[in-house]
C-alpha cells in the first residue's frame, strides 16, 4: 500500500508541474491607446467589452476594449524587458557584421573593409555556438570560413558579451598578374568583446571590437621565394542579429 501511495503521489506531482510552469502560461503584451503597455496572462475576455489580466504579483487588472490598441502574445524563445524590448535567447539566430580592420604588419600600413555572415544556435541564455563566412579586403582579398562562439554573462537591455572565432582564410585571387606574386591561405583567429542592444522588433543590434590574426604566405614567382605574412588588425564592426 505504501508503494502504491508513493506512485500515486509522484504521478499527481508530475502532472501538476505544467499547470504552474511559467512556460505554459500564455503571457501577453497589452498595448494601450495612451502609449503604455501591460504584461500578463489574460484570464478573461469578453468581446467588445473588457479583458481581465493577471500581472506579476498575482494582481488582476481590467481594461475596457476601447482602451486597448492591440494584444500581442509573447514568444517563448525571446527574453523580454519591462520597456517592451526583447532579445532572442533560444533557437537558431543569424547575424551580419560589417566594418573596418585597421593596423600594420611587416610589409605595409593597412586599412581594410570587413563583412561577416554567420549563423548560430543558442544552447542556453548565455552561450551560443555557430559557424560563418567572411570577406576582408586585404591585398589580396581574403575569404574565410570559421566557427564562432559567444558568451553573455547576463541579459540586460544592453548586454555585454565576449566572442571568438577560429577558421581558415584563403585569398580570393591566388596570383597578382601585375607583380607575379602568389598567395596561400592560413589560420584565422579573432577574439572580440561586444554589446547586444535589445529592441521591440524581432532583431537586435550588435557592436564589436576585436583582434584579427590572419596568417598567409606570399610567393614571389620571379625569385622563387616564400614570405610569411601575418596580418594583425584591430577590427571594429556593427551589425544586426535576427
Amino acid at each position: 500500500m505504501k508503494i502504491i501511495s508513493v506512485i500515486l503521489f509522484l504521478k499527481l506531482f508530475l502532472f501538476s508541474i505544467p499547470m504552474f510552469s511559467q512556460e505554459n502560461l500564455k503571457v501577453n503584451d497589452i498595448y494601450l491607446n495612451d502609449g503604455s503597455f501591460i504584461r500578463g496572462e489574460i484570464i478573461e475576455k469578453v468581446e467588445n467589452q473588457y479583458i481581465r489580466i493577471k500581472i506579476s504579483g498575482g494582481n488582476i487588472v481590467q481594461f475596457s476594449m476601447n482602451e486597448i490598441k492591440k494584444v500581442k502574445q509573447l514568444k517563448r524563445n525571446y527574453h523580454y524587458f519591462s520597456n517592451g524590448n526583447k532579445v532572442k535567447t533560444k533557437g537558431i539566430h543569424f547575424s551580419i557584421l560589417g566594418g573596418m580592420i585597421i593596423g600594420t604588419n611587416d610589409f605595409e600600413n593597412f586599412y581594410a573593409k570587413s563583412i561577416n555572415l554567420s549563423t548560430g544556435y543558442n544552447l542556453n541564455e548565455n552561450f551560443s555556438l555557430g559557424a560563418g563566412i567572411g570577406l576582408d579586403s586585404y591585398e589580396p582579398n581574403i575569404f574565410s570560413v570559421f566557427i564562432n562562439t559567444r558568451y553573455s554573462p547576463w541579459r540586460k537591455k544592453v548586454t555585454p558579451y565576449i566572442s571568438g572565432k577560429i577558421g581558415y582564410g584563403t585569398p580570393v585571387k591566388f596570383w597578382n598578374n601585375q607583380t607575379t606574386d602568389g598567395y596561400t591561405g592560413g589560420l584565422l583567429l579573432s577574439p572580440s568583446v561586444g554589446f547586444q542592444f535589445s529592441s521591440r522588433i524581432n532583431s537586435s543590434f550588435l557592436i564589436e571590437i576585436g583582434y584579427n590574426f590572419q596568417r598567409m604566405k606570399r610567393i614571389s614567382d620571379w625569385q622563387i621565394t616564400e614570405d610569411e605574412i601575418v596580418f594583425r588588425r584591430l577590427r571594429i564592426t556593427l551589425g544586426i542579429q535576427f
